[in-house]
């Protein structure tokens, strides 16, 4: 996908993601998501916080970083919980303000974010989605990165994705096989249906860990 469509992808799954809240009732925000340890109202808080520190640029998340001596996930989780406790109208609210902004240098990442952040809402709650498949192969592909994202604890190398709905695989090893949206979460920590995915590396892929965040 180029640049401004990755964007344009960017701003619908916001703006969805948003229509989604508004019909939420004050206990769905206060139940689980898929994110380890966040309630819903954690996930938009989260979504909320990158949103206004893209505005500034990068600089809130450093300083953040450094004060929570240099560990990104204890900063987001602090981050997320302190936004997270707003009432529900001013979360969503706070995230529909921010559904244009594009200021980040990287266009995949937030579009990871919101795809990634929204199935940690939506399917806890009985909810999915059905996403384009051109926008699930651009999150997994920045998944697969070896570097991405620094908190990483989903051990990726030495293993083979394989989807069995698009045209999408990437890497060498033992294989994983199964729907891209499966793959994509798989490979950001979340907890899967393992009945969906096939091969020798699917042990790797979804052993228990903590989630990205």
């Amino acid at each position: 996908m180029r640049r401004r469509d990755i964007w344009a992808a960017v701003h619908e799954e916001r703006a969805l993601l948003v229509e989604v809240l508004r019909h939420l009732t004050p206990e769905q925000f206060e139940a689980p998501s898929l994110c380890a340890g966040w309630r819903v109202r954690d996930v938009v808080g989260h979504l909320c916080g990158l949103a206004h520190q893209y505005r500034r640029y990068t600089l809130p998340i450093f300083t953040g970083v450094i004060r929570n001596g240099f560990r990104p996930n204890r900063f987001w989780d602090r981050d997320a919980r302190a936004r997270g406790a707003a009432p529900p109208e001013a979360l969503v609210d706070e995230l529909a303000r921010a559904l244009g902004e594009r200021r980040h240098p990287w266009p995949a990442f937030p579009l990871a974010e919101t795809i990634v952040h929204g199935q940690d809402i939506r399917l806890p709650l009985g909810l999915d989605r059905t996403f384009p498949t051109e926008r699930l192969i651009v999150v997994a592909d920045l998944l697969r990165l070896p570097n991405y994202p620094p908190t990483r604890r989903t051990p990726t190398h030495g293993l083979r994705l394989e989807a069995s709905d698009a045209a999408w695989a990437s890497g060498r090893g033992l294989v994983v096989r199964g729907p891209l949206k499966t793959l994509v979460l798989a490979m950001a920590g979340r907890p899967v249906m393992t009945d969906a995915l096939t091969g020798d590396g699917v042990p790797a892929l979804t052993a228990p860990r903590p989630a990205d965040r």
